[in-house]
């Protein structure tokens, strides 16, 4: 989502040599429960984890309705890959959540041209148009049913868990270092140090 369907809808609305529109509209929406409010836009950004990418899943049409070249068949295109992004995420399907899953798909890439037509569809380094769509990612949905009814739903299969995991093994462990060359070996007697003592707590609790 972000990777694509994102930066298609900036190089086609953002205006070059002015601010973010999208940051704009983002930074306008009104701050409610359950919503994150992108205070300083999404622009600046540099890492994004899943929980960024949730969030702005929520705002992102919103936000991309009535903007400057968001066309119907724009908007249409945000919101069929959207709504499959939702299903997909589900708990637990049913024939008739796997159907509409694949009516989403169908319905996104009868219309997904438009982000080629709009200009949206550009390289980073030449900054000339890309044709066609063979992008793996986008081509993934398609056989989401099958791999529902093969292997269960998505929800097992985040990522949340091993970028958190990553924040408090890697980053905090590299923090306890002298950043030398033994650093690794500094970070593995950091986390058996850890361990241990996480280890004695529980027995003391015991």
């Amino acid at each position: 989502f972000r990777d694509y369907i994102v930066t298609w809808n900036q190089n086609i609305i953002d205006l070059p040599d002015r601010r973010s529109e999208i940051d704009v509209r983002l930074r306008l929406q009104i701050p409610r429960p359950g919503f994150r409010h992108f205070t300083n836009g999404i622009s600046g950004i540099g890492q994004w984890t899943q929980g960024d990418t949730r969030d702005l899943e929520k705002e992102f049409l919103t936000a991309v309705a009535g903007a400057p070249r968001a066309t119907a068949r724009l908007i249409t295109a945000n919101r069929a890959y959207l709504d499959y992004v939702y299903l997909a995420t589900y708990p637990y399907h049913t024939e008739d959540t796997l159907l509409e899953a694949e009516r989403r798909v169908r319905d996104f890439e009868a219309v997904r041209d438009v982000y080629a037509d709009l200009g949206g569809r550009i390289s980073d380094d030449t900054g000339e148009a890309i044709e066609g769509f063979q992008i793996p990612k986008l081509h993934v949905p398609r056989h989401f049913p099958e791999y529902v009814r093969w292997k269960g739903t998505l929800d097992g299969s985040t990522t949340e868990t091993s970028e958190r995991l990553h924040i408090d093994l890697v980053k905090d462990g590299w923090r306890a270092t002298n950043h030398r060359e033994t650093h690794l070996l500094q970070m593995i007697r950091w986390l058996d140090l850890r361990e241990r003592m996480e280890s004695f707590e529980l027995y003391r609790e015991w």
